[in-house]
């Protein structure tokens, strides 16, 4: 084959157009002409690259919202849960200590699980009434009944009343009727409860013959004092009230040893009742716990 070409065969390379933006080769600075056009970017170039970076690039604050949403339906749904509640219920201790009014979101111990017992239990003699009171009058959830003991001017080393559940409860708060408070007359002729001491004792020893359950040591004891409702001109006012007792212990039972009685100057004094009988107890008592294993949290 003959490799001589003619001057007509030459093959002339085209002449390159600086405004070819499609072309592969090194981009050309743009003629002072097309100035007011812009930057033509090529295929290749790193500005191209940024700007389809910025072109992928979620609006600003839309991120934001959407790792927002994520957070709050995730919290409404574990609010909803009882875990999510108890959480809810231990931390609010913090800001908020519960009351027998408003009890925070702590739970009541079911009655069911609840069972009453007293070293002693007694008649009444009141005309008109007789009753026999006994311990577990306090969780049958009437305030016109109640659970009485015998009374005398020194405390009974036996006078008091045990609760037992039928599993361990964070118990939180105690809430107390105290007295017997059918109505005004039996409110008036027995003793309410004054002062008493209240613990957790060890459901494994056996009650003693004589004296009150041993103190448990993995449980606080405090001392709890009552209200006394019977004024000094022998009316009676709003003894239906709910008493707290703030007590804090995992525990399966309860104690309360009556040290003292209230209102026993007015009492023993000219009353239009009559005499008082040296009777005294309470008529309802209610538990409430901290559902969750969260209650570690301190109450206030």
């Amino acid at each position: 084959m003959d490799h001589s070409e003619s001057a007509s065969d030459a093959v002339i390379a085209p002449t390159i157009d600086p405004a070819d933006t499609a072309s592969p080769v090194a981009p050309i600075d743009q003629p002072s002409s097309h100035a007011g056009q812009g930057t033509v970017e090529t295929a290749g170039s790193g500005t191209a690259s940024e700007a389809k970076k910025k072109r992928r690039r979620l609006p600003q604050g839309l991120g934001v919202g959407l790792f927002t949403g994520l957070v709050t339906s995730t919290l409404i749904a574990v609010y909803f849960t009882p875990t999510g509640q108890a959480s809810l219920t231990a931390a609010r201790h913090w800001f908020a200590k519960p009351t027998c009014a408003n009890q925070q979101g702590l739970l009541q111990v079911p009655v069911s699980d609840v069972f009453a017992n007293a070293y002693y239990d007694y008649w009444d003699t009141i005309p008109g009434y007789s009753v026999y009171h006994r311990p577990n009058y306090t969780i049958d959830g009437d305030l016109g009944t109640a659970w009485l003991q015998p009374w005398a001017t020194s405390v009974k080393p036996s006078s008091y009343i045990e609760w037992a559940f039928n599993q361990r409860y964070d118990i939180r708060l105690i809430c107390v009727v105290d007295g017997w408070t059918e109505d005004s007359k039996t409110y008036a002729l027995t003793y309410p409860i004054g002062t008493a001491t209240v613990y957790a004792t060890n459901l494994g020893n056996p009650p003693p013959r004589i004296g009150r359950p041993l103190t448990s040591p993995l449980c606080p004891s405090l001392k709890a004092t009552f209200r006394n409702y019977l004024l000094r001109n022998s009316f009676v006012k709003d003894p239906y009230q709910w008493q707290p007792v703030g007590f804090h212990c995992l525990t399966d039972n309860i104690v309360l040893f009556i040290t003292g009685v209230a209102g026993e100057a007015v009492r023993n004094g000219k009353l239009i009742w009559g005499n008082p009988e040296p009777l005294t107890g309470l008529s309802e008592v209610r538990f409430y716990y901290c559902p969750s294993a969260l209650c570690w949290l301190p109450a206030n």
